[in-house]
């Protein structure tokens, strides 16, 4: 029931910038901070400065930068020399170097650093503002690009998952070992990359005569990371679904012998409609529950 998600989400191609983004100025000259943040204030970008490499790395643990200008030469380092660490933190932050000495070798050592531009001192406004919008926009450009890219992947993943289990599932001579085989694979399915992306799932199912719902299958592994790892382990390999089955028993996931025992304990019974189980599955629709609490109430036992 409880699930965990990353989501960035795009930005309308007018705001390059993202909610609760900044732009930050790296320069110990008090002047130039001032007048680049001024600059920065006119076009509406909230911005925040720093004074030197150390005050930098600080601010970029406790902010969400979207853009660096970054001046070469600071008291305790040198901004050519934090490139790669800068990218390294994340990969998606532009940077703009600042340097008082206009030699094309410098610009030259900017780029292949990985900066995605460089200004010269002293900055003129129109230059500034006219760069800066054209590395945001870029910026913008490349997260949406791969956004888009993910979404592909992701559809493409589905229907080819739904296909094969229906194609499997079309069999008449199923038997109960190859059903668990394919209910697994449908977990499995959930907690992969291009799924949901859930760190636990489960499967519950009516009896026979639909009058109780019980727990079925379950994965979780000890850790949330460890299910994305095993599933990238498997999908870099370009199973197809027979091998896909066989992987998953090699990983053992129904190894998750706690996660198992909560689930199979599971007995509802149908009467109880006011159980968020059975109204999610007779009303056929999702409940989203966040730190165990839903529109519905939400029994203990499903808390975890």
């Amino acid at each position: 029931m409880a699930a965990s998600r990353q989501y960035y989400p795009p930005c309308p191609i007018e705001s390059p910038l993202a909610p609760e983004e900044k732009i930050l100025i790296v320069d110990d000259d008090s002047d130039i901070t001032r007048i680049l943040k001024h600059f920065l204030k006119e076009q509406n970008y909230p911005t925040i400065t720093a004074d030197s490499a150390a005050k930098l790395k600080e601010v970029i643990k406790n902010n969400n930068i979207a853009l660096i200008i970054l001046d070469i030469l600071l008291p305790d380092g040198n901004g050519l020399d934090l490139l790669p660490e800068l990218k390294q933190h994340d990969q998606n932050m532009a940077v703009i170097m600042l340097t008082g000495i206009t030699d094309l070798q410098t610009g030259l050592a900017c780029i292949r650093q990985g900066a995605d531009d460089y200004l010269t001192k002293p900055v003129q406004p129109n230059d500034f503002t006219n760069n800066i919008k054209r590395v945001l926009d870029k910026r913008r450009l490349t997260i949406n690009n791969h956004l888009y890219q993910q979404q592909i992947e992701q559809t493409t993943f589905q229907i080819q998952l739904i296909h094969e289990l229906t194609m499997k599932m079309n069999n008449a001579y199923l038997d109960m070992t190859e059903l668990d085989e394919i209910l697994q694979t449908i977990l499995v399915g959930i907690t992969a990359e291009e799924g949901l992306r859930f760190n636990r799932a489960f499967l519950a199912m009516f009896d026979n005569r639909q009058q109780v719902l019980a727990g079925r299958l379950a994965i979780g592994p000890d850790r949330k990371e460890e299910g994305n790892r095993i599933w990238r382990d498997i999908k870099s390999r370009d199973l197809d679904f027979h091998n896909l089955l066989d992987n998953i028993k090699k990983h053992s996931f129904a190894k998750d012998i706690e996660v198992n025992r909560i689930v199979q304990a599971l007995s509802i019974n149908a009467r109880e409609s006011d159980h968020i189980l059975i109204r999610a599955a007779k009303e056929r629709r999702s409940v989203n529950v966040v730190q165990g609490k839903s529109e519905w109430p939400v029994p203990p036992e499903l808390i975890g």
